[in-house]
């Protein structure tokens, strides 16, 4: 049931900015445009995944102390 939820949040803020920044630039540069909006959204991605395992891992060494 959790994971319902958990859909429409990973997908509904895709579409909009995706959409706005294609739109913002040349047509010729459409594609340009979308595979960087992907490489930023990746790397935000990976620092949040990051941050959870770090702060989890912080609080983990507090609790086990």
């Amino acid at each position: 049931m959790l994971l319902v939820p958990m859909a429409l949040g990973c997908a509904l803020p895709v579409p909009p900015p995706t959409t706005a920044m294609t739109e913002a630039v040349p047509a010729e540069r459409a594609g340009l445009a979308a595979e960087v909006l992907y490489a930023a959204r990746q790397m935000a991605g990976g620092l949040g995944i990051s941050a959870g395992v770090l702060a989890a891992a912080a609080a983990a060494t507090v609790w086990l102390r």
